[in-house]
């Protein structure tokens, strides 16, 4: 993993034709924000226009916006792409030439839940569901064959050396310290980013 490595790849690609964003407003912000110095989940007005005006300035340093570059890259239609970890390791896992890094700057974390929603009408099966997945042999085999890490620390247990050493699936305590999640987005921001979300993809 280049530790050197940093958004600006996206902001002034060395492949302007062969590079992709997330076609995702929150994560295409995050992205301009970090690339700013400024905090990846900031809700202020005045930093969110100043990085939709670099994110304008900055397509034409990339080919198109898409959520789903896989196949793009794996045919050499796309050489950088702004993906998804899960995507990124399939990639990688499936042509070595590539490489998977988290910018210096940081980078947006997630995780998978299970959710019963409130009113479900059978919640004792859906309880049972979540259980039969959360077991952790069964959590374990499922992380094996997608490809992600195992969040329970029983099933991480019985995975292979290898997958539990890949600094990837379970990075190191400094990078997980440049990691944030997404919060909550609302009201007048939301309109905000919204609008300036669409003004930047619609306009050259």
């Amino acid at each position: 993993m280049d530790k050197e490595v940093s958004w600006d790849i996206l902001f002034n690609s060395p492949d302007p034709k062969h590079t992709s964003y997330l076609d995702d407003m929150r994560e295409v912000f995050a992205m301009g924000l970090m690339h700013a110095g400024l905090p990846a989940t900031s809700h202020d007005s005045q930093q969110l226009k100043k990085v939709a005006g670099d994110l304008q300035k900055a397509k034409s340093q990339m080919a198109m916006f898409s959520s789903e570059p896989v196949a793009l890259l794996l045919k050499g239609e796309l050489h950088v792409a702004h993906a998804f970890s899960a995507h990124a390791m399939q990639v990688v896992r499936e042509n070595k030439d590539f490489q998977f890094f988290f910018p210096k700057e940081g980078a947006i974390s997630w995780t998978d839940n299970y959710a019963i929603p409130k009113g479900a009408r059978r919640p004792a099966d859906a309880h049972k569901f979540i259980n039969f997945f959360l077991d952790p042999a069964r959590m374990a085999k499922t992380s094996e064959a997608a490809g992600l890490g195992a969040a329970a620390k029983p099933a991480r247990d019985l995975l292979g050396a290898e997958i539990k050493a890949n600094p990837f699936l379970y990075p190191s305590a400094q990078v997980t310290k440049r990691l944030h999640f997404l919060d909550d987005l609302t009201g007048e921001s939301l309109t905000t980013m919204n609008r300036l979300w669409t003004e930047m993809k619609t306009h050259d």
